[in-house]
């Protein structure tokens, strides 16, 4: 009969660890404490995974058998070694601080039976004479002290913390061993190279990089890269923009259009053209067939609308062509009932100054030629006193001797 096995992890998000259960009749699960034998003394963790979790252990070699369960002596212990934890950073603190040594201690470690006690320094040297830091710490703490050097990443995982997307960080919950990160797994998913945007609260690249990287290289396959000069029956062209979620990718012409192809239709016409090459097709006849008419047109231009003529019969003043491409304009027509204000010019064309003949309106094509509207110069003349005194000057156009008595 098979050995029961369990998994045993001794930190948080530490690796796990396989032991094998002496005593058949001791029920072991999920969530139970456990002192086991390690290379390192005895220490106590917590099971992971359970017996009933574990179909096939026989690639997991021979294994060391769980000592017993955790009892309430066990866990009092683990709070003492707590204490020490604390009471060895502070003294490692102020030694280093009254030694001057190039290093920082993070946190500390101590055994389960309280033999030994590891200190975890952050130094930007190799290499640290910590000697003498050694032995005092040892004199204070009555223990056997260790002295061991770690990156940031390793602080991140030992302190823990809440990173921006506000979850407690991956390295100290579930990460139990750090997998290199590259600058090429941002440029894969298009992300901009700015160290405040793509890094974690170690100061090094986001660990999340690599999660999504292996599936980003799978869906890059076949896309040009943004500024890859390309050639094709319009011109030369470049490539300003790839969306690799959407496989769309934005040519820039030489002639200033821009289009935008599929790409898989992209990388069809760059098959189709190696094909050509290999096949003896000169380069400059095997050019990316891509359609002219995918390029934005043109607006087309404004249609200028004509006004209808005048009920009148009077000529109507030239707008200039920006004004006619606007649309058609329909002046109102003052209702032939109602009755007319004293300050208010009659309907017709406008009077001209005494001693001035009007000319003749021009009939329009199609119509009848209107009859000259009659003039009244002294009412005329009033009127535009009128308006020149609400204006404040002169009307335009008035001969000198319009501002003249009556």
């Amino acid at each position: 009969m098979t050995q029961p096995v369990v998994g045993v992890r001794f930190k948080r998000a530490g690796k796990i660890y396989y032991f094998g259960v002496g005593d058949r009749s001791t029920v072991m699960s999920v969530g139970d404490r456990v002192v086991a034998d390690t290379q390192r003394g005895l220490e106590m963790g917590r099971i992971v995974l359970s017996p009933e979790q574990i179909v096939d252990n026989k690639g997991l070699g021979r294994l060391k058998n769980i000592t017993r369960l955790a009892s309430d002596d066990d866990l009092a212990g683990e709070q003492e070694a707590k204490d020490m934890e604390r009471r060895a950073v502070g003294a490692a603190r102020a030694e280093i601080e009254r030694l001057r040594l190039p290093m920082h201690a993070v946190v500390a470690e101590g055994a389960f039976d309280g033999s030994r006690v590891t200190v975890f320094f952050l130094s930007d040297e190799a290499q640290v004479d910590s000697r003498e830091l050694v032995r005092i710490l040892s004199e204070q703490l009555k223990v056997r002290v260790n002295l061991r050097q770690i990156g940031p990443r390793d602080r991140a995982k030992l302190l823990g913390g809440i990173d921006r997307c506000g979850r407690e960080l991956c390295c100290s919950t579930w990460i139990t061993e750090f997998q290199p990160i590259q600058i090429r797994m941002a440029k894969n998913q298009q992300l901009p190279l700015n160290p405040s945007e793509i890094s974690g609260v170690c100061g090094k690249l986001l660990c999340c990089l690599s999660f999504e990287d292996d599936q980003y290289s799978e869906m890059n396959k076949g896309l040009p890269k943004i500024g890859a000069s390309l050639i094709s029956a319009v011109g030369r062209g470049r490539v300003v923009d790839v969306n690799v979620l959407t496989r769309l990718i934005t040519i820039s012409w030489e002639t200033g259009a821009r289009i935008t192809v599929a790409g898989d239709e992209f990388a069809e016409q760059q098959d189709r053209r190696a094909k050509a090459i290999a096949q003896g097709v000169p380069a400059a006849e095997a050019l990316l067939e891509f359609e002219a008419d995918r390029a934005p047109k043109r607006p087309a231009a404004p249609v200028i609308e004509e006004l209808p003529p005048r009920l009148d019969g009077a000529q109507r003043e030239e707008r200039p062509s920006s004004e006619r491409g606007r649309g058609a304009i329909l002046e109102r027509s003052e209702p032939s009932g109602r009755r007319r204000r004293g300050n208010e010019r009659p309907a017709g064309p406008r009077p001209a100054p005494e001693g001035v003949r009007p000319a003749a309106a021009q009939p329009q094509s199609g119509a009848a030629p209107a009859a000259p509207a009659p003039t009244d110069a002294p009412q005329a003349r009033n009127a535009r006193r009128r308006r020149d005194r609400r204006r404040g000057g002169r009307s335009e156009g008035a001969p000198p001797t319009a501002r003249g008595g009556d």
